[in-house]
């Protein structure tokens, strides 16, 4: 061989060798769209839609991360996250919860107490493998992550609570008129009878410019607003706040999970107080973060630094 075919040889295999390899670990983790299958106690079979990146096979590692979304959002909420933390090792997986999921949609208000849908989060796990997992929600995916804790801290390795303080701090709210006034008001409408009809009677396009207002970008806006453009949807959205009124009525136990709370300080939804007085329920390792400059939307509008605080919490 000549003493160039031996240089071309020699280049060719460190290209395959340490090239080819480097660009292949670059590629982010896609995400996926899969259905989750559970078997609730009072309603049966009920399928969630749910996006998903990462090996399910970690999942019964203790490498499973349900991430539950909020209102108005979805399962999209988080499609941006998901690559980051399955590229870390995990299987990553954000299902549309009870009544935002065609196929469970339960139509009576009592479906959607917070202890029910924490329990479908305790299903959904199962059903992914995983007898311990972490957890991660946001707004009413939060609210929903604490009951779970103070109920069933067995089943969960971390917590990460986006926005959303305890639940028993919401409740030291309405001691105060001016924070009940301020925070709570928009509560107070999604609970009266019939505010999908006046949502859905101005259009998706109104609801996409009230969701802009709020602070969401555009383009998320529009999915959500488009996503809940079904009544039969929206009515379900919305009986989360009928039936689970805010300040809530009934206090849940101390939270004993690891857990990191994250909150904006410019979040429209929750008090400072309120996140402040979070930690007095919080007995095991805890960690607040507060997002300076950030509103309630810190998925969308903090991707980055939501990507990082998750993957500190569930690497610890």
């Amino acid at each position: 061989m000549s003493a160039f075919m031996q240089r071309f040889v020699f280049a060719s295999v460190c290209f395959l060798m340490f090239w080819a390899p480097a660009s292949s670990q670059a590629a982010p983790p896609v995400v996926v769209a899969r259905t989750i299958n559970i078997v609730d106690p009072e309603l049966g079979a009920l399928t969630f839609d749910a996006l998903a990146a990462g090996d399910p096979a970690v999942a019964q590692q203790g490498k499973l991360v349900l991430l539950l979304h909020g209102f108005p959002t979805s399962a999209e909420e988080y499609r941006d996250v998901l690559p980051a933390i399955a590229a870390a090792g995990f299987y990553a997986v954000a299902p549309s919860q009870r009544g935002y999921s065609p196929g469970a949609r339960p139509l009576n208000d009592s479906a959607y107490t917070l202890d029910k849908l924490a329990r479908d989060a305790q299903a959904m796990g199962t059903a992914l493998g995983a007898d311990r997992f972490h957890l991660v929600g946001h707004d009413w995916g939060g609210a929903i992550a604490w009951t779970l804790a103070a109920s069933a801290p067995w089943r969960l390795n971390t917590m990460t609570v986006l926005s959303t303080p305890h639940n028993n701090a919401l409740g030291m709210t309405s001691d105060n008129p001016l924070g009940l006034r301020e925070y709570f008001l928009y509560s107070r409408w999604f609970e009266m009878p019939g505010a999908a009809n006046l949502i859905l009677a101005a259009g998706p396009g109104v609801f996409n410019l009230v969701l802009i207002g709020y602070g969401l970008p555009a383009d998320r806006a529009r999915i959500y607003a488009n996503g809940l453009s079904d009544p039969v949807a929206l009515n379900a959205a919305l009986a989360y706040y009928r039936t689970n009124p805010l300040p809530p009525s009934q206090t849940i136990g101390l939270i004993t999970v690891p857990t990191l709370y994250a909150w904006g300080n410019r979040d429209f939804a929750f008090s400072a107080n309120d996140a402040h007085d979070t930690a007095q329920y919080v007995l095991g390792p805890y960690r607040f973060e507060i997002l300076r400059g950030a509103n309630h939307w810190l998925v969308e509008n903090n991707t980055d630094r939501v990507i990082e605080l998750i993957l500190s919490q569930v690497q610890r």
